[in-house]
């Protein structure tokens, strides 16, 4: 990576002035890997009582080494340090505010989740009234969960003048040190201690949805200062002996994705330590492979392929959940099921199957829904830090009660399941997602 500098004086003139091909290959390779592996985890099996949908890792959990391949959340967030630094340090250089920055990076991720919430909130609440008897293979619950990962990602974006400043003025390692340390003991405190316990993890390490990918994120502006560059195997090498260390010595389990359904400890959600760990991993080896997939990507026609998932893989991750529902929902409907896995190739080969089904139908989805939000493309305002605050909050926690309202009972009275996305809406509006609508209709 090219140095941006370590004060706010040359910092502006050391950014990336175009686009960094590598950093969107990184992020195609992240979308794509998430995409396949929910979709792989999602077994339909025939009961006594029908089709049931089931977790795989909670059918075999010898398959946990797995998650140490298809975890790839860090990837998301260090290469977001290294975009939002270079971003906002052309903004400040520009004159642009950081509620303004915030505001129009907000926008970039909201106006996809509208369209969204668009479609799935009235089809999900018309299911819901005319059919909350009915069961399903898979339901809204597991439609609307990856949102989570939007909510975090808006909080750490909206932080990225802060912990900016940090870096330049040599806190960062501060900021690094202080909240991989408090994510330690937290850690420690769930798998040993335990305590009150929501959804089916202990309480005491919600934080870490935070200080986990606040730290990986701020990783991303190291190596944007190129304190990484011909460092790649040291980090894999010292990275990989850490995480071994805190699985076969320590109270860290193998999994790195949650166990869907079950109290058993993973290292995903909330997220632990040992995520700081993988991301370490996973960022030396984008730092090793740059040079050598340089070229690949320069090619005319992976580049290609390589802007267009990168351009709306907002849309694409969105999706590609309710795309798996709808298609397992149906499978399970006309008898596309498994008496039970027998893990061999024949079995395996009807997951391959099963991910181009839904391919199939995820890609006409995600680009008429990509073709909406472009429809609205608000246009950017700064209404003043303390209205964007607000605005991220609403958002963010309109977004938590739609998840939590997914996974509630199908009885729950259709006014409660509402009330998120009214909240989210509202955060929305604060944020000026609206606001050439309100310009036209003015």
């Amino acid at each position: 990576m090219r140095r941006a500098g370590a004060s706010g004086s040359n910092a502006a003139a050391s950014v990336f002035m175009e686009r960094d091909r590598y950093l969107d290959a990184l992020r195609v390779f992240a979308i794509l890997m998430v995409v396949s592996g929910h979709w792989l985890v999602r077994v339909i099996v025939e009961t006594a009582d029908g089709p049931s949908g089931v977790y795989l890792l909670n059918l075999s959990t010898e398959l946990q080494w797995a998650t140490l391949l298809w975890q790839v959340m860090p990837i998301f967030f260090f290469v977001g340090g290294v975009v939002n630094l270079q971003s906002w340090q052309r903004a400040r250089a520009a004159g642009e505010s950081a509620s303004g920055w915030v505001r129009r990076r907000a926008h970039g991720l909201l106006t996809p989740v509208l369209v969204f919430l668009a479609v799935l909130l009235p089809v999900a609440l018309l299911t819901r009234l005319l059919g909350a008897d009915e069961p399903m293979v898979f339901d809204f619950g597991v439609a609307v969960f990856p949102m989570w990962f939007l909510a975090v990602y808006l909080v750490v974006t909206s932080l990225t003048p802060l912990t900016v400043r940090l870096h330049e003025q040599g806190g960062g390692r501060l900021l690094l040190l202080g909240a991989g340390a408090l994510a330690v003991v937290l850690d420690l405190f769930r798998f040993t201690v335990g305590g009150p316990v929501v959804g089916t993890q202990p309480l005491i390490s919600s934080p870490n949805f935070l200080l986990v990918w606040i730290v990986v994120h701020q990783l991303g502006y190291s190596w944007a200062d190129g304190r990484f560059d011909g460092r790649g195997a040291a980090l894999i090498w010292g990275a990989s002996g850490i995480l071994a260390g805190m699985i076969l010595l320590g109270p860290w389990p193998l999994s790195m994705v949650p166990f869907e359904g079950t109290t058993r400890p993973n290292n995903g959600a909330p997220p632990s330590a040992a995520l700081i760990a993988m991301g370490v991993i996973q960022l030396g080896a984008a730092v090793a492979l740059r040079n050598r997939v340089a070229g690949w990507i320069a090619r005319p026609g992976v580049w290609a392929a390589i802007g267009l998932v990168g351009a709306h893989s907002v849309t694409i991750y969105l999706w590609h959940q309710p795309v798996m529902v709808a298609v397992a929902n149906l499978a399970g409907a006309v008898g596309w099921v498994s008496p039970a896995p027998l893990f061999d190739a024949y079995w395996w080969a009807g997951r391959f199957a099963w991910v181009c089904g839904c391919l199939a139908v995820l890609i006409p989805v995600a680009g008429l829904a990509a073709r909406a939000s472009r429809a609205l493309q608000p246009v950017p305002r700064d209404a003043g830090a303390a209205v964007t605050v607000f605005g991220i909050a609403l958002t963010c926690s309109g977004i938590a009660g739609i998840i939590a309202v997914g996974g509630s009972h199908p009885g729950l009275h259709p006014g409660l399941a509402l009330a998120p996305p009214a909240v989210l809406l509202a955060g929305a509006s604060l944020l000026g997602v609206f606001a050439r609508r309100a310009e036209r209709t003015g």
